[in-house]
């Protein structure tokens, strides 16, 4: 099967947990005997193709204002970046003549910022089969995050529905969306998105490690670990404000984020002993220095792959009650759901997985018990039996 996958950014331009699935789906289904290109972006003038781990990857230029993220005097022009990406027309000859060229069996898309949603149109136009991935709010929110003045949104501001009303218009034009948990396809059925649609919830996939076996929290000190973003609403200032309180555990943080933010955490490893800063760190390295991983997420997550991830080292885990996070925690059992605004609450749930070794070692047992339904293999599968159903639906 030919196989288009369509996202903004793709490996080694890695920024958070949406390329990594798209990269481990679209490796595993090239070993699995399916021809898989890759569309996504570069912030170069010019086109270019590569292969990598035998996947075809087709990078384009942007066709918009500025590139995100990287042009720091872009905060003037980002409403019309987003202005533009609600149906960016300088992307459609590129777009139409790739997917023409190409003329794939199946489109997937994943993140669509800068391409937009007109490549469902394109897909459309060319009687293509096309199914879209939610990793995010990108279709209800202009900051993809529905997170607003530190709190998370309940609602759309007037701002944001402004450019999202159109953008979830044009879903019409898919016949298949998938979630990658139940809470982001049901905010999006709460606003009207794909109401032509086949609607169903696949998770994120997760490599495993070699030699995963359940953990002894053992009798040294216990370690507290948060790895990800170092942005607000992730929560970094509630495992920082732990940390200068619960004295006797160490705190570990891996990740980086606005620079300010990083000085913070760096100034606080010179203020607390029991904080270690990593930056930027290996999986492998992060997650056997920690006993518990901290996901105390201020906002509405679509998804943590992290919790996954934590699970397959056998690490349980404390996260937030907000959005997708406490879909994957079996309270209890595989860690615990906590509201990541009472610090009582997390701080209890700490000392109740190492109220023992036996304890901690039932927590670590159910954790890896629960990553074997997150394998690639079967989420690779899954996606499959979408496109095939899409074919024999022509």
């Amino acid at each position: 099967m030919k196989i288009l996958m369509v996202s903004n950014l793709y490996y080694p331009n890695i920024r958070g947990g949406a390329e990594e699935v798209v990269r481990t789906l679209a490796e595993k289904m090239v070993v699995e005997g399916n021809d898989v290109y890759i569309l996504t972006l570069t912030d170069g003038a010019d086109p270019h193709r590569e292969k990598i781990n035998g996947v075809n990857v087709i990078r384009v230029p942007l066709r918009n204002v500025y590139w995100p993220s990287v042009d720091q005097e872009s905060q003037a022009l980002k409403p019309l970046w987003h202005l533009l990406d609600i149906s960016n027309t300088a992307m459609l000859p590129t777009i139409k003549k790739i997917l023409s060229d190409l003329s794939p069996d199946v489109i997937h898309t994943h993140a669509i910022a800068g391409f937009s949603p007109i490549v469902w149109k394109v897909a459309k136009d060319l009687d293509i089969p096309t199914i879209h991935t939610l990793h995010d709010h990108y279709l209800l929110c202009s900051r993809t995050a529905m997170y607003r003045g530190g709190r998370a949104c309940e609602s759309r501001c007037f701002d944001c529905s402004l450019f999202s009303i159109p953008k979830v218009w044009q879903s019409r034009d898919l016949d298949t969306v998938v979630g990658v948990s139940k809470y982001i396809l049901e905010i999006h059925q709460r606003f009207s998105g794909f109401p032509r649609a086949k609607q169903s919830v696949i998770n994120n996939p997760i490599d495993s490690p070699l030699n995963a076996s359940s953990r002894d929290i053992g009798t040294g000190r216990v370690r507290i670990g948060f790895i990800g973003s170092l942005y607000p609403q992730k929560g970094i200032h509630v495992v920082l404000d732990l940390c200068k309180k619960m004295k006797e555990y160490d705190f570990v943080i891996a990740g980086t984020g606005p620079e300010e933010i990083e000085s913070q955490v760096k100034l606080g490893t010179a203020e607390n002993e029991n904080l270690i800063y990593l930056g930027r760190s290996e999986k492998e390295r992060f997650y056997s220095m920690i006993d518990i991983l901290l996901v105390p997420s201020l906002w509405k997550e679509s998804a943590s792959r992290v919790v996954i991830e934590a699970y397959s080292y056998g690490v349980p885990v404390i996260g937030s009650n907000l959005g997708g996070v406490a879909e994957f925690i079996q309270d209890a059992e595989t860690g615990y759901i906590v509201d990541p605004s009472r610090e009582d609450d997390i701080v209890e749930k700490i000392n109740l997985i190492v109220s023992s070794r036996d304890v901690y070692k039932t927590f670590s047992y159910k954790a890896l018990e629960y990553y074997a339904a997150y394998s690639v293999k079967d989420a690779a599968k899954e996606y499959l039996d979408e496109y095939k159903i899409l074919l024999e639906d022509r």
